[in-house]
């Protein structure tokens, strides 16, 4: 059976292949992100990204519908036929039929607290604003 790894780096790079068939450029080049990681999972490619978790999948790139507002994604990873995504606050797992954002409670403290302030308002936080 043929194995195929993907190699990613900035402004969207990806490499699909192996070393006895070569390797094919998959790059879209209208696409600025940094690709961190990916993996495949149901026969698509879910890629990690600072502007959110793409999906390539039959030669082209979208974000993830289900997570448009979601940035950040640092890592995306399948583990027990469960695919997980790693962002700077939240956890996400796909089952192959159901997004599940899981958050950890001290980031939905500080998600709540606006960190700004109006004009004449008391300052929340110390430090430079």
């Amino acid at each position: 059976m043929e194995k195929n790894i993907l190699v990613l780096g900035q402004y969207g790079t990806l490499l699909r292949g192996n070393i006895d068939n070569g390797f094919k450029n998959l790059k879209d080049i209208s696409i600025n992100s940094t690709f961190y990681n990916a993996a495949f999972y149901n026969n698509k490619i879910y890629i990690a990204s600072e502007q959110g978790l793409y999906l390539y999948e039959e030669g082209k790139y979208s974000i993830v519908s289900e997570l448009e507002a979601v940035q950040g994604v640092i890592s995306v990873e399948v583990k027990e036929n469960i695919l997980w995504v790693l962002t700077y606050k939240k956890l996400i797992r796909y089952d192959g039929n159901v997004w599940e954002i899981i958050s950890h409670p001290d980031n939905d403290e500080l998600d709540r607290q606006l960190l700004k302030c109006e004009a004449g308002d008391v300052c929340p936080y110390s430090g430079d604003w």
